[in-house]
């Protein structure tokens, strides 16, 4: 089975924050992705095991505490 990935754009809208705080995220190895020349894509896995990491250290990913 082949597995979604994401463009920066796609997972901007869907986690509803800016493009540089993913790519903060996957400059620091929080988000896991790839790189496809300039581009990155992020793997729907690696997504949600960030989200689930992200909601139970209760800092979850466009909340504003």
């Amino acid at each position: 089975m082949i597995e979604r990935h994401y463009t920066t754009a796609q997972l901007c809208e869907r986690l509803n924050v800016h493009e540089e705080t993913v790519r903060k995220y996957a400059r620091t190895g929080e988000l896991p992705s790839i790189r496809i020349g300039n581009d990155r894509r992020y793997p729907e896995s690696g997504v949600e095991a960030f989200l689930s990491a992200r909601a139970q250290g209760g800092n979850a990913i466009g909340s504003r505490s």
